[in-house]
């Protein structure tokens, strides 16, 4: 893939029409799917299913984006990377009960 593959042009663009969005949500290459779940006009619906991605990258996007729904931050709140945990307690969008899990997490590289 290069710079000038149009879907990524697209899936970058923070103004690019929702269904198209949500179309590339689904595109196989996994860095426009990336793209799109950075992307602050994506979706919900879209980042919903992003956030269930095998990929921990992908699902650090949705954790970031603060159009994620809460029902999709709260599950990511419980994941098993901890960098997709981290954005999820940044986000903006994050329901309180999520952030109490997260308050909960233990720090692996605290050794007090």
């Amino acid at each position: 893939m290069t710079n000038t593959d149009p879907a990524a042009a697209i899936a970058r663009d923070p103004h690019a029409p929702p269904e198209w969005l949500a179309t590339l949500a689904h595109d196989e290459d996994s860095y426009v799917r990336h793209l799109v779940a950075r992307n602050p006009a994506t979706p919900p619906e879209a980042l919903a299913t992003l956030a269930h991605d095998e990929w921990w990258g992908m699902r650090c996007g949705a954790a970031a984006n603060p159009r994620t729904p809460p029902g999709a931050l709260a599950k990511l709140a419980g994941d098993e990377d901890r960098t997709v945990r981290l954005l999820v307690a940044r986000n903006p969008s994050t329901p309180p009960e999520a952030l109490a899990t997260l308050a909960g997490d233990e720090d692996d590289d605290d050794d007090d």
